[in-house]
């Protein structure tokens, strides 16, 4: 869904255009401009010849410009005239989402790669655990009204990604869109661009666009989180005469994660503890001089443990100081504090003179137990 620049919502289908005939060949994007969703919905099925069962629906795209104002009302409109399931994945994008889906359906006819195995295929590394409408509702309703959806940006070409160009201008109110890539890089002064699916989070608040969380505050967000994502570490410039180490860089990747919090009040200050249970994978290390160390004659000493421990709190501190920045609350710590003590944190909050700047007042500290798998 987008909006165009009469104030209409121009909603975009990827459907099959015939039924008993479930081929590439057979996927069409249909798009209509309208007043309103339900109405796009009617033109597109008239241009189709046949009702949309919006109940087997997988995806819902909505364009960051149209999320500038609160989305609610439009997903309720799906929710309650449509009977779809609040399951379904929900995605805010950089570029129109019509654009996205016409990039996604070419690629499906040239090479069979469809956006269902795109989105499959990227979900632990690109996308949150959850990122549905349901999970969107959480956020919502809760009292900081902070959502995180997945977000699928866009970049330059040089960048790997779904190659997307310009549409063109031919799109009527209940016609067939038209839209087209371009191979030559621009088309009509316009450069091209490639869709991506690199971890990245738009962050709503009531219901609207903030900002985007990019990789580096997302591998924050990851530490604190039970999220199966996978994720790598490396410590840079470590010496560890233990282990005959000497200016190295290792990269770990994370076998095994548990993340615990609890809380004390410290004269009406909440200080947050994060228990984090790590099992480690080494999969390089490169000494200063360029050499490379067997990784079966490394053991976790307690030198190594604080490097980790070290790096592990400077990035989720990172997010935090993101986090205070905006007064957003994707770590979702309201509800934690107020669901561990009541009484202690709104004494806290009555006494701060915006209420959204609690976070700034929050203390982090993390003990981290890494080991190898």
């Amino acid at each position: 869904l987008n909006p165009n620049e009469k104030g209409q919502v121009e909603v975009s289908a990827l459907t099959l255009s015939q039924i008993g005939q479930d081929t590439k060949e057979n996927n069409k994007l249909f798009s209509a401009k309208a007043d309103t969703f339900a109405r796009g919905i009617e033109l597109i099925e008239l241009r189709l010849g046949r009702k949309i069962k919006l109940g087997h629906m997988k995806y819902i795209i909505l364009s960051k410009e149209l999320a500038q104002n609160d989305i609610a009302p439009l997903l309720d409109t799906f929710i309650r005239t449509n009977k779809i399931s609040n399951s379904v994945s929900l995605f805010i994008s950089e570029e129109k989402a019509k654009d996205v889906l016409t990039a996604a359906n070419e690629l499906a006819q040239s090479s069979s790669y469809y956006l269902s195995e795109i989105i499959s295929n990227n979900y632990d590394n690109a996308f949150t655990k959850e990122t549905s409408i349901d999970y969107f509702y959480k956020g919502y309703y809760s009292k900081e009204g902070t959502s995180t959806l997945a977000y699928i940006g866009s970049s330059s070409t040089e960048d790997e990604g779904i190659p997307t160009g310009p549409t063109s201008q031919q799109d009527q109110s209940s016609g067939e869109a038209t839209g087209q890539n371009t191979s030559g890089g621009s088309a009509g002064g316009q450069s091209q661009k490639t869709i991506n699916f690199n971890r990245q989070n738009a962050i709503l608040k009531d219901g609207k666009f903030v900002r985007v969380m990019d990789r580096q505050e997302m591998r924050g967000l990851d530490w604190i989180t039970t999220d199966s994502v996978t994720q790598y570490l490396t410590i840079e410039n470590f010496t560890d005469e233990q282990n005959g180490l000497f200016d190295a860089t290792i990269t770990f990747e994370v076998d095994e994660k548990t993340s615990r919090k609890k809380v004390m009040f410290i004269k009406n200050v909440p200080n947050i503890i994060y228990n984090i249970n790590i099992s480690f994978d080494i999969t390089e290390i490169i000494e200063k001089q360029g050499n490379s160390t067997p990784n079966t004659k490394i053991h976790m000493t307690d030198k190594m443990n604080l490097a980790i421990t070290e790096k592990i709190k400077q990035e989720v501190l990172f997010m935090l100081q993101k986090q205070r920045q905006y007064k957003t609350d994707a770590m979702g710590l309201f509800n934690f504090l107020e669901s561990q003590d009541y009484y202690k944190f709104h004494k806290m909050l009555n006494s701060l003179q915006n209420k959204e700047d609690f976070l700034s007042y929050v203390r982090i500290n993390m003990e981290v137990t890494s080991k190898f798998a």
